[in-house]
């Protein structure tokens, strides 16, 4: 059982998306909202109900990471190549390409799990989010590290690094190791309705009491439409986005065929039901 982290350059201050760049209230409460509502929509999903039921705790603040929310985790991974993959390329024009020798100073990072640490030093923040049905993370064997904002990736006792230089050779070899990167990215319709909904101008008013009730139920109601008017976001009764059915449909006939028997067979840590990080 490993961990890793790869990353293109060496950052002295690695947050997570949610804590990046100059604090803006407005901002991270709309992302919230969409995040949730996000949760609610694939929640519905047949086969995300069946491993509730049969007791996987669904992380959604994980899944929500690796579909492009803004969260308080950072990405992580148990496959050494998937981290490899991030660590030799960069994201540029839509898709991901390989470094060069003279990308930013020349040197990646690769973070690795410390050996011989006691699982209970660590699961409190460290969470799995595939395998799965879900293609992008489960791909990505992913898993997601929960940091507070005043905390660094760099400080957690968890992790060591190491850094390598950059060769054109070494980072192409493995650009095409990952089939041009459709081994991480694949199509994949619920990354079309992250997409649609970070978009949108619209939340549902179910969303919008979900995330009243979870982060801000100190604050009047209003505190959230006012937000929400500023920003131009407008409040509907019912969500703006929606699972298409034809490919919910083809996920659960793929899953009955071969998806639940595969899932099972690689299952290596699964939390109770009754634990939660919440959105």
């Amino acid at each position: 059982f490993m961990l890793f982290r790869g990353q293109n350059e060496y950052h002295p201050i690695c947050k997570p998306s949610l804590f990046r760049g100059l604090p803006d209230e407005d901002r991270i409460v709309i992302d919230r909202i969409k995040q949730i509502e996000f949760s609610d929509i694939i929640s519905t999903h047949p086969i995300i109900q069946e491993l509730t039921n049969q007791h996987f705790n669904i992380d959604y603040n994980a899944i929500s990471q690796h579909y492009g929310f803004l969260t308080n985790m950072l990405d992580i991974t148990s496959n050494k190549w998937t981290a490899a993959f991030f660590a030799t390329t960069r994201f540029r024009n839509g898709k991901y390409e390989p470094v060069k020798e003279n990308f930013k100073d020349g040197y990646g990072v690769i973070y690795k799990l410390k050996s011989g640490l006691d699982l209970s030093d660590y699961l409190d923040r460290i969470h799995p989010v595939g395998f799965q049905f879900l293609k992008c993370p489960s791909r990505q064997h992913a898993w997601g590290c929960i940091l507070q904002e005043n905390e660094n990736f760099n400080d957690l006792p968890y992790f060591e690094r190491v850094e390598f230089r950059h060769n054109l050779q070494a980072s192409q070899w493995i650009y095409e190791m990952s089939y041009r990167q459709r081994r991480y990215f694949p199509q994949d319709y619920i990354a079309q309705l992250a997409d649609n909904l970070r978009s949108t101008e619209t939340i549902s008013r179910k969303a919008l009491e979900e995330c009243h009730s979870f982060y801000y139920k100190d604050k009047p109601i209003t505190f959230l439409t006012d937000i929400c008017q500023r920003k131009r976001v407008y409040i509907e009764e019912i969500p703006s986005a929606h699972l298409d059915n034809n490919s919910e449909k083809k996920d659960w006939t793929e899953w009955c065929n071969f998806g639940r028997q595969e899932l099972y067979s690689k299952k290596t840590i699964v939390y109770p039901i009754s634990y939660s990080s919440g959105f």
